[in-house]
């Protein structure tokens, strides 16, 4: 009964089928609910209103159970970004934001959670420019019920994704070093950290991120403008600009940052 977009159901009944989808998500018991859910974004056009809204009310509906709404929150992510989805996909920021300020402990925890379910579901780092303002918004509700970790990583993921499209925003940055500065632990840094740079445009943004965190001076900001300048010369084979960033991270003011870009080979690290 449920599909996804193969075989079963035709192109040419999509929105009916998206419409009846959208009932079951209304309507049915938790695993049709849940099936319908997972179905559905195959599904969406820009033009799907009831079928986003219908998601959406499981994202925010504080009756639902964790199954439910943590199948709804999870294709959020999905919602074509346009006139319609995208004051949808705010709406559920916001309603969420609401509930997690609530006198009830245990509303106040179901919708932290669902908060931090939709960032982990959303793609920022292979999202468009639109996918970028609402990982904003969420961000800032994040922060405003605090989620700082939580808000910390999307920002950072955030604020790469932007410098892969050829912007660095300079205030997103300023709003990632006041949360890991007060914490360094928020710092959402692995040892894993990979960044494409493919375009002229790209590196520009990169750049001028690198100088932006590294004439910060602070600690957190050092280890954030080491990576950036790590991604940067492998992206370049370490011609002479990034070269001469990583010279001056190397008389930074934090001693652990300095000695990292010492330790730093560029022939190494390529």
């Amino acid at each position: 009964m449920v599909h996804a977009r193969v075989g079963p159901v035709r192109e040419s009944a999509g929105e009916s089928y998206a419409a009846f989808l959208a009932r079951l998500v209304r309507d049915g018991d938790e695993e049709t609910v849940v099936a319908a859910c997972r179905a559905l974004p195959a599904w969406f056009t820009p033009e799907s209103t009831e079928a986003m809204r219908a998601v959406a009310d499981v994202a925010t509906d504080p009756g639902r159970r964790r199954r439910e709404w943590d199948a709804a929150a999870q294709q959020l992510a999905w919602f074509p970004l346009g006139p319609v989805g995208g004051p949808i996909l705010r709406g559920v920021i916001r309603g969420l934001q609401e509930l997690a300020v609530t006198p009830d402990p245990q509303a106040r925890a179901d919708a932290l959670r669902r908060l931090a379910g939709i960032g982990e579901a959303l793609r920022v780092r292979r999202g468009s420019a639109q996918t970028l303002l609402i990982a904003d918004a969420l961000a800032l509700s994040m922060h405003a019920v605090g989620l700082y970790a939580d808000a910390a990583a999307l920002t950072w993921d955030t604020s790469l994704a932007a410098v892969c499209h050829g912007e660095h925003h300079t205030a997103r940055w300023e709003r990632l070093l006041d949360l890991v500065e007060e914490r360094p632990e928020r710092l959402p840094l692995g040892s894993g950290f990979h960044l494409d740079a493919p375009t002229p445009r790209a590196r520009a943004a990169l750049l001028a991120a690198a100088r932006l965190l590294r004439e910060r001076g602070s600690p957190a900001a050092g280890v954030m403008a080491l990576a950036l300048v790590s991604a940067g010369g492998r992206a370049t084979s370490w011609d002479e600009t990034w070269r001469a960033e990583l010279m001056a991270l190397r008389d930074h003011t934090d001693h652990d940052t300095a000695t990292a870009a010492f330790l730093l080979d560029p022939e190494q690290n390529c």
